[in-house]
């Protein structure tokens, strides 16, 4: 399929779903550019910048949640025996 017959169509969209087609377009870019900068930027394996698409598609999901700060530093002190300050 062409951009020029995609254009055509996505302009036959009510304006609602053509907002909603802008928004899954920019979510799949800044996932793109996400994954470009951990990979490259933070000097990280293909294979490391994977494995982070792969928990973050989980979260995103909802398959997993987040923790606060709070809690992660909690269990940690409390498994590893550690005093961890925390950031005021």
């Amino acid at each position: 399929m062409t951009l020029e017959i995609i254009t055509s169509e996505v302009l036959k969209l009510d304006r609602l779903s053509r907002i909603e087609l802008i928004k899954l377009v920019l979510d799949s870019i800044a996932r793109e550019e996400t994954t470009v900068d951990i990979a490259e930027g933070a000097g990280l394996t293909e294979e490391q910048a994977k494995e982070i698409e792969r928990r973050l598609a989980r979260f995103d999901s909802g398959e997993t949640k987040a923790l606060p700060g709070e809690v992660v530093h909690a269990e940690l002190a409390k498994k590893y025996g550690l005093q961890l300050s925390t950031p005021s």
